[in-house]
């Protein structure tokens, strides 16, 4: 599923997309990679939010949980 990578940015704007990246997509649940413990906790925090806007943007319920993890962001 390769639309979350390219709605991304858009879909959660800026400043979460400067700080996070889609880092995998199985099933029904997506894991996230993150630039550090203080977003991951902040993230927490946002997940049901990030999920409707996500979701929006893909047009269909396709991501139903998220997981987040210290990580590489790469553009």
């Amino acid at each position: 599923m390769t639309r979350i990578w390219d709605i991304w940015d858009i879909a959660v704007g800026d400043v979460v997309a400067q700080n996070t990246r889609p880092a995998a997509f199985k099933g029904h649940l997506l894991q996230v990679n993150v630039s550090s413990s203080s977003w991951l906790y902040h993230l927490n925090f946002l997940k049901s939010e990030l999920l409707e806007k996500i979701n929006t943007a893909l047009g269909s319920q396709m991501v139903r949980e998220m997981i987040f993890k210290i990580g590489k962001i790469s553009p």
